[in-house]
């Protein structure tokens, strides 16, 4: 389903047992999803929006057991402390490379989270981002171009995956072990130097 950018509100019960719907893009022009609007929608993996802009109640996606997958849309800078938890059962969080910005504590508590992707163009991650997230295995970044506090990980003690951005082109030294108890490291083939 494609929603078009003149559309604002998305009501009660709209898309409501759509059980063959399994990805939706919602535009920042929606300003609202109402009560029940995604009830019963057993196929729905993955939603893209902006939670800034869009606001929705607590039961939107109610009923939708495969919810796992938060694409956050273009139009969003910075990520900001947010109840994510309402959205389904999220184990992936994609970061668009609009993103510049991500403060405290506004990833915390997602304890369903298992991977996440982080672009470069986040140039700093703050030390609680994760705190809670105790689920989280795999990881892709660029370590030389986003700084991040040596606890920023400490409290996830699966992370054992790290996934080096394709940004790289140079490997040098770097404390690989503040990033959890890695046990396996994925080199892009755009790295020609180590």
């Amino acid at each position: 389903i494609t929603i078009p950018n003149s559309v604002k509100i998305i009501e009660d019960f709209a898309f409501a047992n759509c059980t063959y719907l399994f990805k939706i893009v919602i535009p920042s022009s929606v300003k609202q999803i109402g009560n029940n609007a995604f009830k019963g929608c057993i196929s729905l993996e993955e939603i893209t929006l902006n939670p800034y802009v869009t606001m929705f109640e607590p039961d939107a996606f109610n009923e939708c057991p495969l919810l796992n997958h938060l694409v956050f849309s273009s139009s969003v800078t910075k990520i900001s402390q947010y109840y994510f938890p309402r959205i389904g059962n999220l184990k992936e969080i994609t970061i668009p490379n609009s993103v510049n910005l991500i403060d405290d504590f506004s990833l915390n508590d997602l304890t369903s989270l298992e991977k996440i992707s982080i672009p470069p163009s986040v140039k700093i991650i703050p030390k609680n981002v994760f705190s809670g997230c105790s689920n989280i295995k795999e990881l892709t970044i660029d370590p030389y171009l986003t700084t991040f506090d040596k606890d920023t990980f400490k409290n996830c003690p699966f992370l054992k995956c790290l996934n080096i951005h394709n940004s790289v082109v140079t490997l040098n030294k770097f404390n690989f072990s503040s990033i959890g108890d890695l046990t396996t490291i994925t080199i892009p083939k755009s790295v020609k130097t180590i």
